[in-house]
């Protein structure tokens, strides 16, 4: 049987002799355009993981100042507060080392909402200054009781 087979194949390989061995060009070009696909995947991915990963370390930055901000609001006085949200928030800005609603590359806006049962709401937006990568807005109750106020009483 193998004898058979091989003298078929010499036969066929005799009728084209003008067959070669290797690949068409229709079949280069589809291995190029699938490989240009699969390039192209995966270099999208990349650019977009990249990107992420940019935003990601943007938004870090700027919910680390907001809770800095906020924790720094929280030790100001709550008088202070109540007479000028905004010149003791600008001033809190000026004490930490930035100016004009700027700090360490990011600008910076707050509101604050009036004082409701010994607290008041505050938001405050942050944006990088320079390159826009993103904007983080958070809100957060801050106390505004008195700081004379009583002592707890508690049971021994």
């Amino acid at each position: 049987m193998k004898a058979t087979r091989w003298r078929m194949r010499r036969s066929v390989l005799k009728k084209n002799a003008k067959m070669r061995g290797g690949f068409s060009l229709v079949e280069c070009i589809l291995l190029l355009l699938i490989l240009g696909l699969a390039l192209g995947a995966v270099t999208s991915t990349l650019f977009w993981a990249s990107n992420l990963g940019n935003f990601n370390r943007a938004t870090l930055g700027m919910r680390t100042v907001a809770s800095s901000l906020f924790e720094a609001l929280e030790s100001i006085p709550p008088a202070e507060l109540d007479s000028d949200f905004n010149n003791a928030f600008l001033d809190l800005i000026t004490t930490l080392g930035g100016s004009n609603g700027r700090l360490g590359g990011y600008s910076i806006a707050a509101t604050a909402a009036s004082a409701v049962n010994g607290s008041r709401e505050v938001t405050m937006t942050i944006s990088q200054a320079v390159s826009k990568k993103g904007k983080y807005t958070l809100k957060r109750s801050i106390n505004s009781f008195s700081e004379n106020t009583a002592d707890d009483v508690v049971d021994s």
